[in-house]
């Protein structure tokens, strides 16, 4: 993991527990969508 990918997740860590339940629900959203997304991408 290179340092820009450790930003984005620490950033991310420590906003969640910030969030309002619709917000955490948008990103829980957002990212089952780019898991999708990258296994289509690799199936294919």
């Amino acid at each position: 993991m290179n340092q820009q990918e450790k930003q984005i997740i620490k950033n991310i860590v420590a906003v969640f527990p910030m969030l309002d339940e619709s917000n955490k629900k948008y990103l829980l959203g957002l990212s089952e969508g780019m898991v999708l997304v990258r296994k289509q991408e690799n199936a294919s």
